[in-house]
């Protein structure tokens, strides 16, 4: 279905606003009868056909329920500039990846484990973080603005030039973590 929509719009899913409310509905359904290990291979496949590319009118897939997926394995995990703003992306794994300009605003990432990964240019904006895992993890210009982070934790982790601005941070351990050029105005 979605391979024939791509070749009738060439390549485009969402320029068409008819095209782009049907695929939203299909792929949220199909999403929900799919398990993890096939909803990453759909994301993959998705951003593979430049559907969510941050910067190229990505589909808007807000509100879908990623649980449990782990993209350890499934990555070959280089998809710069991945857009999942919106997703409700509960106890995902992105620990020991290379995240490069991945959006998450408005996401919902509780119990999501990014131990050990490398976030570069990431954007977490209006997003909530509970329970949010950022052990050992390398971060440089990440953006926090105005999310939520309750009960985060950044033990050992190195944070540059992060953007914590408007951010409420309740119970989040920064212990060990190394901070340089953090702005953590408001919060």
């Amino acid at each position: 279905d979605i391979g024939v929509l791509l070749k009738e719009n060439n390549g485009s899913l969402t320029n068409d606003y008819v095209t782009r409310t049907i695929v939203r509905a299909k792929t949220l359904a199909i999403i929900r009868q799919l398990d993890p290990i096939r909803n990453v291979e759909l994301i993959r496949f998705l951003y593979e056909a430049g559907q969510l590319t941050r910067n190229r009118n990505p589909l808007d897939l807000s509100t879908a329920q990623l649980q449990n997926i782990d993209f350890r394995n499934a990555l070959y995990w280089n998809m710069p500039g991945l857009s999942l703003v919106g997703t409700h992306l509960f106890n995902a794994s992105f620990d020991h990846n290379t995240l490069v300009d991945i959006d998450f605003r408005r996401s919902n990432l509780t119990g999501v484990n990014f131990t050990m990964a490398s976030l570069r240019s990431c954007t977490f904006d209006n997003a909530l973080l509970e329970k949010t895992i950022f052990t050992n993890s390398i971060m440089c210009k990440v953006s926090f603005k105005d999310a939520k982070l309750i009960d985060t934790n950044f033990i050992n982790a190195t944070v540059k030039e992060a953007d914590f601005s408007g951010t409420e941070l309740p119970y989040t351990n920064f212990s060990n973590a190394h901070l340089r050029s953090a702005n953590f105005t408001g919060a």
